[in-house]
């Protein structure tokens, strides 16, 4: 990996959605994602592969930071996809598409997540910001169903 790169080692696939660790160098994260369905814009995660990530301007993440943040980091030229983002989030009800961000896995009121959200995107939007651009590499062990 170089200096501008990110590396999502995403683990299996099932209801509750696709569990993963996102590494920037040392720093990582814990992710949450929609479960595999095709790439179906607004239910699925989207395929593993090398993306870029770039800022752009987002309101999803103004509403959800109380205007702290006014931009995202998008992952871009995902093939049919769209507005991919990476934002805080607990459950894959909080996703249409995106990548949620936590400090770890847990299980809240009988569903599997992700917890301290937003501070673990106040730390992720820190460490991104160190570049303008960054290249995205989603790994994922099994297969992806058709």
């Amino acid at each position: 990996m170089g200096t501008n790169s990110a590396t999502l080692f995403r683990m299996g696939n099932s209801p509750w959605g696709v569990f993963g660790t996102l590494w920037i160098g040392e720093w990582s994260c814990k992710t949450l994602e929609r479960p595999w369905e095709g790439n179906a814009r607004n239910i699925s995660c989207i395929p593993s592969g090398r993306y870029e990530l770039k800022r752009r301007p987002s309101p999803l993440i103004s509403r959800l930071t109380q205007e702290q943040y006014q931009e995202a980091w998008e992952v871009i030229d995902v093939p049919e996809r769209s507005h991919i983002l990476f934002h805080p989030g607990n459950w894959i009800e909080h996703s249409e598409g995106c990548i949620l961000v936590g400090s770890e896995f847990m299980v809240v009121n009988n569903k599997p997540g992700v917890v301290s959200s937003r501070k673990t995107f106040d730390a992720l939007m820190a460490r991104l910001s160190e570049h303008r651009a960054w290249e995205l590499s989603i790994l994922w062990p099994t297969y992806q169903w058709p």
